[in-house]
């Protein structure tokens, strides 16, 4: 099963038959007693402003909102990512709020100005103050099928990456294409489904992509760049480990 499920709805993530999509999880309880047993990670996408409230989804004006308090801002939608979606993409219509509610006044967020789209993937609107339920991904049932799709290439990955585009309500990949641009949009899709998950910097290593990715900031890099060195007397310690 591969369905968009309501990721905030904690009761879910009880029920293993009801989250065939969340294979491992770092799971916490806004029950919990100390930080790590509940946690604020959603803090860190939420906008600064407070009390503040988001629609349950973007593209009905009609549905119920989610109170939700202030937040850190500190993960922010850069804007090429924003951009880089489809606009009927639902992980951009439904997970990516562009504009809430404060104090009755509806604020759109713009892109471009330092309040920006957030992330709603792991609010919590049953929050108990600071304590929350947000579990962290650590291994989906989608990240397992772009991984098998980009391994598979064209003659084989299609219908797994598709199964991904479809859930997000989009139609299937180009058909024929050949083994490095079906791969390519195979890691475009990673940066789609997995955003804010901690995937893509190492997408980025692995696909030699850190380049083009610095230039879109005006910034340059070189491949030597891409690790920290080793530590010299991890060299001394060991002769056989090559710098």
């Amino acid at each position: 099963t591969n369905t968009l499920v309501d990721i905030w709805n904690t009761a879910l993530y009880k029920t293993a038959g009801s989250v065939n999509e969340h294979i491992f999880d770092a799971a916490v309880d806004r029950l919990g007693v100390r930080e790590g047993e509940y946690t604020k990670l959603p803090n860190m996408f939420l906008g600064s402003d407070r009390p503040m409230s988001i629609p349950y989804n973007p593209s009905n004006a009609t549905s119920p909102v989610i109170n939700i308090g202030q937040g850190w801002n500190h993960f922010r939608t850069e804007a090429s990512h924003y951009n880089s979606y489809a606009n009927t993409d639902k992980r951009k219509t439904d997970l990516i709020v562009s504009s809430y509610t404060n104090s009755g006044t509806v604020y759109n967020l713009d892109i471009n100005s330092a309040s920006r789209p957030f992330s709603r993937k792991f609010i919590d609107p049953g929050r108990d103050a600071d304590k929350m339920n947000a579990n962290s991904p650590i291994i989906r049932y989608s990240d397992i099928l772009l991984i098998y799709a980009e391994a598979a290439g064209p003659s084989e990955g299609y219908s797994a990456v598709n199964r991904i585009r479809a859930r997000a309500g989009l139609g299937d990949l180009p058909p024929s294409l050949g083994v490095k641009a079906f791969r390519d949009a195979v890691v475009a899709e990673r940066a789609w489904e997995l955003a804010f998950e901690g995937n893509r910097l190492f997408d980025l290593r692995r696909t030699n992509g850190m380049e083009k990715m610095a230039q879109d900031y005006r910034k340059t890099i070189t491949s030597g760049a891409y690790f920290f060195p080793i530590p010299q007397r991890e060299l001394d310690t060991n002769p056989l480990m090559k710098p």
